[in-house]
């Protein structure tokens, strides 16, 4: 039987990365994380914009391997989205669902006693 190995198709199309996270640490920095691909050979490029922003600014310069990214805010009071795209070869997948630090869910209120 034929098989088709993608790893060495030019034209293959990575899917967008899941699992997006973004968490404060200390000193004000974020750590963006998501999904690592489980194919070979995926490289990631990372996004930002303005929570009020319509405009996404790509942050990294050239792919990076791994799946995560801490950041030191530099602007107080600035809100930021990021998104991910895998990207194989020349070619870049769609953008990840954004994550931003006021996307996370807000915590369960306690039960009120009656």
């Amino acid at each position: 039987p034929n098989v088709i190995d993608l790893d060495n198709d030019p034209n293959f199309r990575p899917a967008p990365p899941t699992g997006m996270g973004l968490t404060m640490l200390d000193g004000g920095k974020m750590k963006l994380t998501w999904d690592a691909s489980l194919r070979r050979n995926i490289a990631y490029h990372i996004y930002a914009r303005p929570i009020d922003g319509s405009k996404w600014i790509r942050v990294t310069r050239e792919p990076v391997a791994h799946n995560y990214q801490v950041f030191a805010q530099t602007k107080s009071g600035v809100s930021l989205m990021f998104v991910t795209t895998a990207v194989f070869n020349d070619q870049e997948s769609d953008f990840s669902e954004p994550v931003s630090l006021d996307s996370r869910p807000a915590p369960k209120a306690a039960a009120q006693p009656a």
